[in-house]
């Protein structure tokens, strides 16, 4: 009695594939199978898929559901890895590059501060509940702080409350709203001498330039000196340095000039075709940053921003008449 079965989908191991002489055709995504004198030909998805990126607020908001996530965090992994002692002038500084943090910094000359109203009384909130294995987890963490006690000056508008008492910050968190301007403040007072000499700065990336080797490493001796005086520090497997190219804030940056970064041009090769306004507009933000290497490109965009105005309903026209292929 012939019973029909819905379909589901298998794995083949390659003991099946070489006992019924399987022929695997990778590029075109098909795979031949012999039955008797015939043939059967089992083709593949070719639609392309584009990977679909998401922000941390997104991934922190279906945490927070209780959504199940899993997060990779993706390194480049550089082949032939020199160490500290290897390249030349860097080896001079080991001090800017330690592997743990010495202590606390010094006080500096420009301090973060919050401004209150005067003999407002902060807003009383009780600590975040939480579950026995995150408190477990609190606790651990509080253990490996190097103290808890106050050092230096005191920031009683950053302290927070929880279970185990109340605790502020001995260093200024990036988390803190300004604090990343803050810090550009420091650092552009610090290396003020040389902006725009042989060096700039962008929050915490320094970029030094030079026209020649001789001429690079004073430069790179006269910043590493400052950073050491300041007691600034420095990841060593962050650093690229003694390069001729580099890549500095989304850009290619060589002895010819600037350069638009390949990898984000391929991004806009394979950008699926929208189909929506408000897709259209997400592609034009995305090319509109590369307006300045190419020329007339308003004009080269001008049919796709007329595909963002509400009287151009296209997309609308094109569902209703093909819905088949929507």
């Amino acid at each position: 009695m012939p019973i029909k079965l819905r379909s589901f989908d298998v794995v083949i191991g390659m003991d099946w594939l070489s006992k019924y002489h399987a022929i695997i055709i990778y590029d075109g995504k098909v795979v031949h199978i012999p039955i008797n004198s015939k043939t059967l030909i089992i083709r593949g998805d070719r639609s392309k898929t584009r990977l679909n990126l998401i922000s941390c607020i997104k991934t922190e908001r279906y945490i927070s559901r209780g959504c199940q996530v899993f997060i990779a965090q993706v390194m480049e992994k550089k082949s032939n890895e020199k160490g500290l002692e290897d390249i030349p002038v860097v080896r001079e500084f080991p001090k800017v590059f330690p592997e743990e943090l010495p202590g606390l910094p010094q006080v500096r000359q420009v301090e973060f501060q919050i401004d209150l109203i005067p003999r407002v009384a902060p807003v009383a909130r009780a600590p975040y509940r939480l579950a026995p294995s995150k408190m477990q987890e609190l606790s651990n963490q509080l253990q490996e702080l190097s103290s808890t006690e106050s050092q230096g000056q005191r920031y009683s508008q950053d302290c927070f409350k929880m279970r185990y008492g109340h605790y502020e910050f001995q260093v200024m968190p990036f988390r803190l709203t300004n604090a990343l301007v803050v810090f550009m403040d420091l650092i552009n007072r610090v290396c003020k001498p040389y902006l725009d000499k042989f060096m700039i700065v962008f929050i915490d990336d320094i970029l030094i330039y030079s026209r020649n080797k001789e001429e690079h490493a004073d430069h790179l001796r006269i910043i590493l000196e400052l950073l050491r005086k300041e007691e600034l520090y420095a990841k060593f497997s962050k650093c690229d340095l003694w390069i001729s190219v580099v890549q500095f804030l989304g850009h290619i940056i060589d002895s010819q000039g600037l350069h638009v970064d390949s990898a984000k041009i391929e991004s806009v090769k394979n950008w699926a075709p929208p189909t929506t306004p408000t897709e259209v507009r997400q592609f034009l933000g995305l090319v509109g940053y590369y307006r300045r290497f190419i020329k007339d490109f308003s004009k080269i965009a001008k049919s796709l921003t007329e595909l963002t105005q509400k009287t151009r309903n296209i997309f609308g026209e094109k569902t209703k008449s093909q819905p088949s292929n929507c």
